[in-house]
């Protein structure tokens, strides 16, 4: 009896292999995908493709990934539902970091509290040019109210083969012609150097003139 039950925990432990990988690209539920404070209801990310137009109520909210394909999916966009920390106006911030920790986007959203209000939607998209690599990429998104870190949400983006063979784009550099001589910048003239004579008309001749004798009147 033991053996058998050994044998069917190991078969089940087979089995959670496969479906934990494709759990990662299946649709999920509105959660707290990743370590939140309790002021956060909902931290996750969907594809761009199911952005919420607006967030009213729990049904607005829509299906999770934790894993995203540059070739289907345009753009990670991050929805929150974060409740207010006081009776006052607060701020939400958001900096999206590479697994090196460096950052690539931030943003910050100003809150205005009400007291009808029992949370306050968080809404972000990423475009994927700007995420996806040859290499298969980890992200994680720190959330902060008031400067204050309330959460980090992780999201994966598949490598993309096709990104090392991307035409590359090249900057063409304009040059300004040089500048002419007097104007501010252009070279001077090293000592002792004269510049060219300038060219001399029969009006401007400097030999001088050789006066005329004076006629002597006729005698009567």
């Amino acid at each position: 009896m033991r053996a058998v039950v050994l044998l069917a925990l190991c078969g089940l432990a087979l089995l959670e292999i496969p479906l934990s990988a494709e759990a990662a690209s299946s649709p999920q539920s509105p959660r707290v995908a990743g370590t939140a404070a309790p002021l956060v209801r909902y931290g996750y990310f969907t594809t761009g493709e199911f952005f919420p137009v607006e967030l009213r109520r729990v049904s607005d909210f829509p299906i999770g990934f934790a894993e995203y394909d540059p070739g289907k999916d345009f753009g990670v966009v991050f929805v929150g539902a974060i409740e207010a920390p006081g009776r006052a106006d607060f701020t939400v911030k958001g900096v999206l970091r590479r697994e090196d920790g460096t950052p690539l986007d931030s943003f910050v959203e100003a809150k205005k509290y009400s007291d009808h209000a029992s949370w306050y939607p968080v809404r972000r998209v990423f475009a994927m040019e700007r995420l996806r690599a040859e290499r298969r990429g980890k992200w994680e998104l720190e959330l902060y109210v008031d400067d204050r870190p309330i959460g980090k949400f992780p999201f994966d983006v598949v490598a993309d083969p096709l990104w090392a063979k991307r035409p590359k784009k090249h900057t063409a550099v304009a040059q300004a012609p040089p500048p002419r001589r007097g104007e501010p910048g252009a070279p001077r003239l090293a000592s002792g150097c004269s510049r060219r004579p300038a060219r001399t008309t029969a009006s401007s001749s400097t030999t001088p003139a050789t006066a005329l004798p004076k006629s002597t009147p006729p005698a009567r």
